[in-house]
């Protein structure tokens, strides 16, 4: 089966940030939400008199390792990559919407051409905020990435630069997978069905 990436998940489904990071260039944003696809949504112009219920809380999943480069792209430390220690890197989220059982954690490269699942991890509790570095809580499951292995790296060949999207989503059933499951065959399950938090990164290997 054809390996369904970020980039295509982007189309009708993500915001604005993630389709301008699914064009390759640089974005100064880290982070990005979205929810059921765009074809869904309404839009209702209210004008400024008239009272609005606000608006919920927007899901978020970030990293304190990842690393502002001005207006180029946000980077990772080569500590989190096959050129350091290759164990993951801290990830932290916030505002899980109500309803969610279950949170899938994916990071994958988004390079056009390239698409990859180089980290699956499904059956992480919605009462967590974050996953410490190089740590799955009690109750995940780790998935096979792209090359068949369970566990995590990010490796792009050498003098190339890459990007890479972690992708938290937001399930409102729990999927009970047992470890090793296919994380290519979960993402193109829980695409465009479940609300999704994003961040980009990207690594240039020397």
């Amino acid at each position: 089966m054809q390996l369904v990436g970020l980039r295509p998940i982007a189309i009708g489904t993500l915001a604005a940030a993630l389709a301008l990071a699914g064009c390759g260039g640089s974005n100064s944003k880290s982070q990005t939400s979205a929810s059921t696809p765009a074809s869904t949504t309404t839009s209702t112009t209210v004008s400024s008199t008239t009272s609005t219920t606000p608006a919920a809380p927007t899901f978020a999943v970030s990293s304190p390792v990842l690393q502002p480069n001005g207006t180029g792209p946000v980077l990772i430390p080569a500590s989190y990559t096959c050129d350091g220690g290759n164990s993951s890197p801290p990830i932290t989220w916030s505002n899980v919407p109500t309803g969610t059982q279950e949170l899938v954690l994916f990071v994958a490269n988004t390079e056009q051409g390239h698409s990859s699942i180089d980290w699956g991890v499904a059956g992480i509790k919605p009462t967590l905020s974050g996953l410490s570095a190089g740590k799955v809580p009690a109750g995940a499951v780790v998935a096979r990435n792209s090359h068949g292995k369970p566990r995590y790296s990010v490796c792009p060949a050498k003098g190339t630069s890459m990007e890479y999207g972690v992708a938290l989503f937001a399930l409102t059933k729990q999927l009970a997978v047992k470890p090793g499951f296919n994380g290519p065959d979960l993402l193109h399950k829980v695409s465009g069905k479940s609300k999704l938090a994003l961040a980009i990164f990207n690594y240039k290997r020397p």
